[in-house]
């Protein structure tokens, strides 16, 4: 019986596809993935965190990553599926019918189903997703997930020389939150910055939308269209959550760093500088707004050997020139009693 000839991925192999089900298996709140989040912005995530040779190939591996995320949730496998030597399941239809030629055969052992050909993928995928597809799901709709919970800050980076120490200093853009919002680490044996921040939970509190319905519509309410459909949204957030923890950021904000580093922080704080903004203060009633900027400082782990003190130059005159002004001194102070001394200079000028 021939079959169909599957064609691996260049990059994409079956480690990856061990790496992928276990972190489906861990789950979001183990430090894996979730695998019922198939939006672009969560994949995208997935893709800095635990897959960077995907960066900048995000838009090919999308389809990808949801027939795999899909076959986890129906098979708890990615390894699911038709097998090597096991057909497919049989109908009525599918069976052939029994003849005379038959009739030795065991009737418990019916013929194997033929093989059904597919169609050429144009962009073919590794054994796992081909097995996937063979099973019998072929047309699958795309999650439209209702919330995220990710940030991602505007940030700077720039190195620079303290002593013999390198440094880098990260500078983030960031919310008006205490502090305790943010939690800066260091990754990946020194060479990843991760900043995970604790979501306010006024962003999820019905509270909100109700101060901010009511303003215009006094009958506002719990039953009210609009607050129904906002709790089915938040709803999906806060049931995720143990009574009491607190809504982490989905992502942890990922920086290359350009060397390693410590893993510990040298030093990080949160400033905040007044925003001159003439429009947004006579809004607020006078008060004054800021920006708030949370600044780490990392120490790279190597260090610049410490230099020996620098050379010196001093500038002299001829030695052979001050030997002969020293013997000159010494006659002169054993003969200064004598007025002749300055004859013995004119004699020697003779000569």
């Amino acid at each position: 019986m021939d079959k169909r000839k599957k064609t691996k991925g260049k990059t994409w192999n079956k480690l990856h596809d061990t790496q992928l089900e276990e972190l489906f298996k861990r789950g979001k709140k183990n430090g894996g993935v979730c695998s019922t989040d198939l939006s672009n912005n969560y994949i995208d995530q997935v893709i800095r965190e635990h897959f960077p040779f995907k960066i900048g190939k995000e838009s090919g591996f999308y389809q990808t990553y949801r027939r795999k995320a899909r076959a986890f949730q129906l098979n708890k496998t990615l390894s699911a599926g038709r097998r090597k030597g096991k057909p497919p399941p049989e109908d009525d239809e599918r069976k052939p019918a029994a003849t005379g030629d038959d009739s030795d055969e065991e009737p418990s052992e019916p013929a194997p189903a033929p093989v059904v050909e597919e169609p050429a993928d144009d962009n073919p995928q590794d054994d796992s997703t081909t097995t996937f597809i063979a099973s019998g799901i072929k047309k699958m709709t795309t999650d439209l997930s209702t919330n995220s919970m990710e940030i991602w800050f505007p940030w700077l980076m720039y190195t620079w020389m303290a002593g013999n120490e390198h440094r880098i200093t990260l500078d983030f853009i960031v919310l008006a939150l205490p502090e305790s919002f943010y939690r800066p680490s260091v990754a990946e044996g020194g060479n990843q910055f991760r900043l995970s921040t604790i979501i306010p939970e006024l962003f999820v509190g019905t509270g909100r939308v109700k101060m901010s319905n009511r303003q215009r519509d006094r009958k506002f309410n719990n039953r009210s269209a609009k607050m129904v459909a906002f709790n089915k949204s938040a709803g999906e957030v806060t049931d995720k959550l143990e009574r009491g923890d607190p809504i982490v950021a989905d992502n942890a904000q990922v920086v290359q760093l350009p060397f390693e580093v410590e893993s510990q922080i040298r030093r990080w704080k949160l400033e905040t500088f007044e925003f001159e903004n003439d429009e947004l203060t006579q809004l607020m009633e006078g008060v004054h707004q800021s920006v708030f900027i949370l600044t780490v400082e990392l120490v790279g782990v190597k260090r610049i050997a410490k230099k020996h003190s620098a050379g010196a130059m001093n500038r002299f005159g001829s030695p052979t020139r001050a030997e002969d002004s020293d013997d000159d001194n010494s006659d002169a102070s054993e003969d200064g009693d004598d007025d002749g001394g300055g004859g013995e200079r004119d004699n020697m000028d003779e000569h």
